[in-house]
């Protein structure tokens, strides 16, 4: 049982004691059973050797005599010596003289040998020369026996097995209580210091200690856990806390709305989160690396950056805006924080970016308004004091102008004022019409009925070399208006659009049904969702800047030469779509023409088609195909790719037409390219199509685009490919069941 257990203090230390104790024991009896055996034998022939000395010196003369008699009691006198088993005397020629046997069956030796002796295991022989004055008469042999000793050496052996056996019963005794005092803690110590190294189990029962030395440290090592047992439950709250907190703001960074990314001291980005990735236009995180926070910054602002990053590395936080090096511009609010070490040294950064592109656009937009408001609220109270004032004038001259009857001059400087004040008048009617917010004499009409109305009207007003064109839409809802503002306002756009085409062009009036859905709205704040009646007003003219876009609408502004005109043709249209419950969207490009878009609430209880609503759908068509989007508006990326990615398409998207074509050469399988038309860059969405399809004619091509005039001017009319495009492109602003049927549409073609 000792043995059983392989490895353990307890019992190497038992077999280890035991073994040398035994071992021990029975090295120092063999010791000393040897030496006694040794200092027995010497002894012995010692003694054999004198006694014989002593009986040949007195056995000399029976030899010299050849007294027999004598002789033989000279030997009798060895029966004292209970080893010697035979003595004999022998004459010089040999003859035994006399013999002494312990028993018959022991002869003396039949030869003389001389002088000689002989140790054997047995016995001892020893030959004694018998001589007188050196004369040699004979020999006396002895033969003595070691049985004596022999059994001596084994009661000695006997006695020292039977004493080791003894020490070794006792060791083992001594062995166990060494083990239950000594061994037993420190074994039991040993598996509670394993199970807490290697499992860390703290519920150990630690043995039972007394008041000595071993009671002591088993006291000090309970101690001890109880103090680790402490600290390791302390320990393990800090680490869960520290872990829940990681967890909580790793899911805060990776799921918060704003671009979050890491920095080292030199600039380069370590890390960012997927909010970031989609705002810096990066596919994935693995390809930031070597990639420098000024990288994505445009390239007008990196020398402010630059300075700003070095009061990050001095320990600032900076606050600041930038536009993005993309194309499409973006601009953020970002802010570098500098990340330090217990002992104040910035150890990293960390950028954190905010689109705001958005929020400009809505403040801007919001401006607008409040400035389109307080404008309104200004020129109507200025209207209405200046139309009293007017009244006035006008009445005062038509009473001078009959007093002076017959004075043609006077009456001629009269007529001319009145004609002043009357034009003044118009332009009060004008202002107060722009700056009402009520309507009066609203009715449910078809717009395509009043557009129809004044359609020769509209015609007359502008030049021949003007060709107009009227597109309507089947089964067109009603809109509850103003008939008599709804025709203002559609003349006025015709009279705009004629001083953008000097040199002639033609002007499109279409109406169409649209429904808009939340998407429009987050790009358009002015706007809100539902079923609109959508009339667009196009020309292929100059077309308009950002700025000149931008304030378009705004009372008195006008591009015109001073004095040919008010510019408040445009104010007035927006008056009567705000008083609507309507808005107005401009799609414009400089030498590429200019589209209003004013989109009419759908009339209540239409009786004309129903209470449908056609342009939305509860199934929409789906699809696994890989889709191109090609889109300078990054917003409008955005949109297609939140229609089509629920309905199973893979997206891709290019901001311009070179990036498209970049990416058809590195993607083999893409299925359709649905790209806007007029973009920047030089290649527009019909050379971008005829590329696309020339280098790979199987990929399937849509078109989008804003403005109203499909532009067939620009297409050779043997292009029946492009020709086709035309009539198959999607309008903007589309839903996501008008963009749905249109890819899927195309992609079935």
């Amino acid at each position: 049982m000792i043995f059983t257990e392989r490895g353990t203090i307890k019992y190497k230390l038992t077999a280890m004691v035991m073994l040398i104790t035994v071992s021990s024991l029975f090295l120092v009896s063999i010791v000393f059973i040897s030496i006694d055996q040794n200092t027995a034998s010497s002894a012995m022939s010692s003694r054999i050797t004198t006694l014989a000395r002593v009986i040949s010196s007195r056995i000399t003369a029976a030899i010299m005599f050849d007294d027999q008699d004598a002789a033989e009691l000279m030997l009798s006198a060895l029966k004292q010596d209970n080893s010697i088993s035979v003595a004999c005397a022998y004459t010089a020629s040999g003859v035994i003289v006399a013999q002494y046997t312990k028993s018959g069956n022991v002869k003396c030796p039949s030869k003389n040998r001389g002088a000689f002796s002989n140790q054997r295991n047995d016995h001892l022989e020893l030959f004694q020369p018998i001589s007188l004055n050196e004369e040699n008469l004979g020999t006396l042999y002895i033969s003595a026996s070691y049985k004596e000793l022999n059994d001596r050496l084994v009661w000695f052996v006997l006695i020292a097995l039977v004493v080791t056996l003894f020490a070794s019963v006792l060791a083992f005794f001594a062995i166990l209580s060494l083990q239950q005092y000594i061994t037993a803690p420190l074994i039991k110590l040993r598996d509670i210091t394993d199970n807490i190294s290697q499992r860390g189990d703290y519920s150990q029962t630690l043995p039972n200690a007394g008041n000595d030395e071993i009671g002591s440290l088993c006291r000090s090592f309970a101690l001890m856990i109880e103090q680790i047992q402490i600290r390791e439950t302390e320990r393990e709250k800090a680490e869960n806390t520290l872990m829940q907190s990681e967890v909580r703001f790793r899911a805060l960074v990776q799921n918060a709305p704003v671009g979050i990314c890491e920095l080292d001291l030199e600039g380069y980005l370590a890390s960012m989160n997927p909010s970031g990735l989609k705002m810096m236009r990066l596919s994935n995180e693995s390809i930031i690396s070597g990639i420098r926070y000024l990288d994505l910054v445009c390239e007008e602002e990196r020398s402010e950056i630059t300075t700003l990053l070095s009061d990050v590395l001095d320990g600032q936080t900076v606050f600041f805006e930038f536009k993005t090096a993309s194309v499409d511009g973006s601009l953020f609010s970002s802010s570098l924080v500098p990340i330090k070490d217990e002992l104040g040294h910035v150890q990293r950064l960390m950028g954190i970016s905010v689109d705001i592109t958005k929020n400009k656009t809505n403040e801007i937009a919001l401006r607008r308004a409040q400035k389109m408001e307080a404008v309104g609220q200004l020129t109507g109270g200025i209207a209405h004091d200046f139309n009293n004032i007017l009244g006035i004038i006008i009445g005062n001259l038509q009473l001078l102008e009959m007093t002076v009857e017959g004075n043609e001059k006077a009456l001629g400087r009269i007529k001319k004022a009145l004609k002043g004040a009357q034009r003044g008048a118009d332009i009060t009617r004008r202002l107060l019409k722009f700056s009402r917010n009520e309507t009066h004499g609203t009715k449910k009409i078809d717009v395509s009925n009043i557009i129809n109305n004044i359609g020769e009207l509209v015609a007359k007003s502008l030049t021949v070399s003007i060709n107009v064109k009227t597109i309507f839409s089947e089964d067109l809802w009603l809109v509850n208006v103003d008939p008599g503002d709804m025709e203002d306002a559609i003349l006025n756009l015709s009279l705009n659009a004629k001083d953008a085409m000097p040199a002639g062009g033609t002007l499109i009036i279409e109406v169409s049904n649209k429904a808009l859905d939340d998407n429009y709205v987050k790009c358009n704040p002015e706007s809100k969702s539902g079923d609109f009646v959508m009339i667009s007003v196009s020309d292929d003219g100059m077309g308009m800047s950002d700025e000149t876009k931008s304030k378009a609408l705004e009372p008195f502004f006008t591009t015109k030469e001073q004095g040919k005109g008010t510019g408040l043709g445009l104010s007035m249209v927006y008056g009567f779509v705000q008083r609507s419950g309507g808005h107005i969207k401009i799609y414009s490009e400089l030498d590429e023409g200019t589209t209003f878009h004013i989109f009419l609430p759908r009339a209540q209880d239409n009786k004309k088609t129903g209470d449908k609503n056609e342009g939305l759908f509860t199934e929409l068509p789906r699809g696994t195909e890989t889709i191109l989007i090609v889109d300078d508006e990054d917003a409008l990326l955005d949109i297609a790719a939140e229609y089509l990615i629920p309905l199973g398409y893979s997206i891709l998207t290019a901001s311009h037409a070179k990036e498209a074509l970049k990416i058809v050469e590195d993607n083999r399988n893409i299925d359709l390219v649905f790209s806007d038309i007029i973009m920047p860059g030089g290649i527009d969405g019909y050379q971008l199509a005829e590329i696309v399809h020339q280098q790979h004619p199987i990929y399937k091509i849509l078109l989008a685009s804003g403005f109203t005039k499909k532009r067939e001017d620009m297409i050779d009319n043997e292009n029946e490919y492009l020709l086709k495009l035309t009539k198959s492109r999607l309008h903007k602003p589309y839903n996501q069941s008008e963009l749905a049927i249109a890819i899927r549409k195309a992609l079935d073609d």
